[in-house]
């Protein structure tokens, strides 16, 4: 954890005396807002990442197919049965559970097990896949 958060120490520090010497100097506040969520907004990942990292143990023992159970039956409840969305609750399984999948894929690369020319297109035409279908996003009823 001190390694990755250890550089985020200085990015902070150094954004927040730029920060008030900007608005110091006269600087527009709105201005200078944008410019602080631009730096300090791709930070949210070292939550997740640091999550990730002491969830290790577990997800070393986890197949990447539980957690991607998990975020195919709770979209199915949402989006297939009409289900609760996000602000009940059946949304938030799939961020932990989201993270997991692609997590575990690494666990279990790191040891060896996921080696071979198969293996390795399987793994890019299912994220591209995967891919396509997050950025278009559920089907829309009417």
């Amino acid at each position: 954890m001190g390694r990755l958060f250890r550089p985020a120490v200085p990015l902070v520090g150094v954004w927040s005396a730029a920060a008030v010497a900007m608005l110091a100097w006269g600087a527009d506040p709105g201005t200078v807002h944008a410019l602080v969520k631009l730096v300090w907004s791709p930070m949210w990942f070292l939550l997740v990442f640091a999550a990730l990292t002491a969830a290790t143990p577990l997800a070393a023992r986890l197949h990447p197919v539980w957690p991607l159970a998990a975020v195919a039956l709770a979209d199915l409840v949402r989006f297939g049965l009409d289900g609760p969305s996000w602000t009940h609750g059946v949304g938030w399984t799939n961020v932990g559970t989201g993270w997991l999948v692609p997590y575990c894929l690494g666990v279990l690369w790191a040891r060896g097990r996921l080696d071979g020319r198969l293996t390795g297109w399987a793994l890019l035409l299912g994220g591209a896949a995967a891919t396509a279908v997050i950025r278009d996003g559920p089907p829309v009823r009417r």
